[in-house]
């Protein structure tokens, strides 16, 4: 059984309606993102112009650049490749900075107070101060080893 002429003209309008259909709603999808390209293009100008990461004469090149998607990622790469330059170096600054501290740490420096074999280098008992702070031998601490029976 053959299908009729007039069938066929039919399912071949069917069918290239859907594909104009399929068409046109590619191209509008394509209008949107050339839209939404161009706005993030600028917008990409715009910021990089305000971090001088590009002279005022390279916007031309730059919305060259990023027009395509070739020169887009070339440009993505080169980001990638300068944080993680910069990511590097401030891994091995935090790595200084931690070997800086732990130095300045175990550096504790030493006594301000000079003394002399067996001299208290003050008088405790007629200081005006109560619990001043000293790394001399206090009267306190020596009656203190004498009831321990320790000699200092």
């Amino acid at each position: 059984m053959t299908t009729p002429m007039h069938a066929k003209i039919v399912q071949f309008i069917e069918l290239a309606g859907c594909t104009v259909k399929k068409a046109l709603d590619a191209v509008g999808q394509k209008k949107k993102d050339d839209a939404s390209i161009e706005a993030y293009t600028n917008s990409s100008i715009k910021k990089m112009a305000e971090e001088h990461l590009i002279d005022a004469g390279e916007e031309k090149r730059a919305r060259e650049l990023l027009s395509t998607h070739s020169g887009a990622l070339s440009l993505l790469g080169n980001a990638l490749d300068k944080i993680a330059e910069l990511s590097s170096k401030y891994k091995e600054a935090q790595k200084s900075n931690r070997e800086l501290t732990k130095r300045a740490a175990s550096n504790l420096g030493r006594g301000v107070d000079n003394v002399g074999d067996g001299d208290l280098g003050y008088d405790s008992i007629n200081d005006p101060v109560v619990g001043r702070r000293t790394s001399q031998k206090k009267a306190s601490d020596v009656a203190l080893a004498k009831g321990l029976g320790l000699v200092i």
